[in-house]
């Protein structure tokens, strides 16, 4: 459980670590790259994620994103089954091919997010910016969604 609250971790590269139950909260990613990292459990509350990379395919089920800013991230087909990312900042993310049921978008922008092949089904959009509009579908779970393919012109 190591703990790198407020931590300055710009540009980190971790490979082949266990970070489960790791609290990053408030801390600075920017630039950082996750590769074959365990990130069970782990809380990036508040958080700076500006262009992070974690490799394709990881598994962020069920962390904690709440707040974090994840601009220019990038998390093409990660694991986010059960993500909370409510009011979470994404500006020109890319999430294509990404698992997001059960996800949490709960006042985040997703206007400006590159998503292609993404299903929201099971998602929570409440007060959540979507390309044609906010969603907001009573703020429960959309319990069945059709695929996404959206390609945001300029991304």
């Amino acid at each position: 459980e190591a703990n790198f609250k407020y931590a300055n971790l710009t540009g980190a590269y971790f490979r082949d670590t266990d970070l489960s139950r790791a609290n990053f909260k408030n801390a600075n990613l920017s630039g950082a790259t996750l590769d074959f990292t365990n990130l069970s459990g782990a809380s990036f509350k508040d958080a700076n994620l500006t262009n992070i990379e974690v490799e394709k395919n990881a598994p962020l089920e069920g962390l904690d994103f709440r707040g974090a800013n994840l601009t220019g991230a990038r998390l093409l087909g990660a694991n986010l089954q059960g993500a909370d990312f409510t009011g979470a900042i994404f500006r020109n993310v890319d999430i294509s091919g990404a698992q997001i049921r059960n996800a949490n978008f709960t006042a985040v922008d997703l206007s400006q997010t590159k998503m292609q092949k993404v299903s929201f089904t099971d998602a929570i959009l409440c007060e959540t910016i979507m390309p044609w509009g906010i969603e907001d579908s009573g703020c429960t779970k959309i319990e069945k969604a059709a695929p996404l393919d959206m390609d945001i012109p300029g991304f």
